[in-house]
């Protein structure tokens, strides 16, 4: 157990779309925050081996918090460390439970579905409308680089 804990992150850990998709979102403008229910301190180190927290507006684990997804006001801690109201947010996540449905119960504006080869949790529609009771407004993207297509890019990094 000592070894797992002592372990550092290499970056090569992260899918091939992801650096090139956040560079271009950062350069077009849009701010980025990360919310994640990893523990704190792994998660940092991640980011920093990936290289990932210089390029996002705001990290915030959830093990900081006194909550975790899909808990609204772990939602609300990102719109509050963004400076954003969440009615301006989007999220992108791989569960639809505690990332989307968490997201849009905090008033997120809209929220992606990533649908990943071998992700854990990838749920049919007609599970989550029985399992919610409702069903959910959210797109579904088979890679990270389809959210050009969705949002409003512009040209040059915010200051």
């Amino acid at each position: 157990m000592d070894f797992y804990r002592g372990a550092r992150p290499t970056g090569d850990f992260l899918y091939p779309d992801v650096v090139s998709t956040l560079e271009q979102l950062g350069f077009s403008g849009l701010r980025l925050g990360i919310l994640s229910d990893n523990p704190p301190a792994s998660q940092r180190l991640k980011l920093l081996a990936s290289g990932l927290d210089s390029m996002v507006d705001a990290i915030v684990p959830t093990g900081d918090l006194d909550t975790s997804k899909p808990d609204p006001k772990a939602f609300g801690a990102v719109a509050d460390a963004m400076c954003i109201p969440a009615h301006d947010l989007v999220m992108v996540g791989d569960n639809i439970f505690r990332d989307i449905d968490g997201s849009l119960s905090a008033g997120f504006r809209h929220a992606f579905f990533i649908r990943r080869e071998g992700g854990f949790f990838n749920f049919s529609q007609s599970l989550v409308r029985r399992a919610l009771g409702r069903p959910l407004t959210v797109t579904h993207l088979e890679t990270l680089s389809e959210l050009q297509w969705y949002l409003p890019l512009r040209g040059g990094r915010h200051d």
